[in-house]
Formats: structure tokens, C-alpha cells, sequence
């Protein structure tokens, strides 16, 4: 809703979203309700419930990547105990805030790039062993071929079986 608006604003109203998110991203969306010609108190509301589901998405993130470093070191336990969610809670949201406040987003994608790319060379070796069990697999051609030679032969060794119908009347 709001990325169509603040390009409805800038084509065809007085602009000025590109300047504020060329200025810092992080504020286009604000500009952008200033910008909607509205009255003070509605910009206020709609910028308050902007923030409060902004905080709702990053408290649910960063509560589903706990749970998920949780249930990866208690082994998959669904539940596990609470001091390991409060210790990667606490310890996942200081990496990122200090990430955040010493080198700004810039600093938290290197960081992300950087904890990825060892991940990158696993994937790269599964992706090598599909390849390598997808060739030992028999193609299914083969397979329908295999099936309807034991077929013929179990035909020719057993005794054919002979329906009887009945009918009531």
C-alpha cells in the first residue's frame, strides 16, 4: 500500500520520498506518510502503527531463529529448556545491535554474507551427491521394462486364474 503511494506522491505530487530514502533508507516510509497531506494527528497514528508492526516482524523474527538455534542444539526437541532461548535470544539480538550501531546495515549484510559463505560450500556438496544419486538410480523407463519382463514370466510360470460372476436375482 505505502510502495504505491510514495510513487503515486512522487510522479504526481510535490516528491520528495527518493530524496528522503536516497538521504536513509530507513526513513522513506515516514516521508512517506508526511507526504499524504493529511492531518498532523493521522500522520502520528499511521507512523505509531508503522513502528508497532515494524517491532512485532523483527520480536517474531528474531524469536523464530531462536527457536530454531534451540531445537537445533537440544537435539529437536520442540520445547527446549528456556535458559538456552533466553542465553540465543539475548545473544543473537546483541550481535545484531551491535552490528547495527558500528557499522549501520552496511556492517550487518557483510556480516550475513560472511557467516553464509561457509554454509555455501555444504550446499554445494549436496548438491554433488544428488547429482551422484540421481545417475546410480535406474530411469524409470528402465524400470517399466524391468517390470513387464518379471511380469511375462510370472505369467508363464503360474496358472491363470479364472473369474467367476455371480448374479442375484
Amino acid at each position: 500500500m505505502f510502495g504505491n503511494t510514495a510513487m503515486f506522491i512522487e510522479l504526481f505530487g510535490n516528491g520528495g520520498v527518493v530524496a528522503a530514502a536516497n538521504a536513509d533508507t530507513t526513513m522513506a516510509l515516514f516521508k512517506t506518510i508526511e507526504l499524504m497531506n493529511t492531518n498532523s494527528w493521522v500522520v502520528t497514528v499511521m507512523a505509531g502503527i508503522c513502528t508497532i508492526m515494524l517491532v512485532t516482524y523483527f520480536v517474531t523474527s528474531a524469536d523464530s531463529a531462536t527457536l530454531v538455534v534451540c531445537t537445533l542444539i537440544s537435539m529437536g526437541d520442540s520445547e527446549p529448556l528456556a535458559r538456552y532461548r533466553v542465553f540465543w535470544s539475548v545473544a543473537i539480538g546483541a550481535v545484531a545491535s551491535t552490528l547495527l550501531l558500528t557499522g549501520g546495515l552496511a556492517a550487518l549484510q557483510t556480516a550475513t554474507i560472511v557467516a553464509a559463505l561457509p554454509f555455501s560450500f555444504i550446499l554445494i556438496m549436496a548438491i554433488y551427491d544428488l547429482f551422484k544419486s540421481l545417475l546410480e538410480e535406474p530411469i524409470p523407463g528402465q524400470l517399466l521394462k524391468a517390470a513387464a519382463v518379471a511380469s511375462d514370466a510370472e505369467l508363464l510360470t503360474r496358472r491363470p486364474k479364472v473369474a467367476v460372476a455371480t448374479v442375484s436375482l
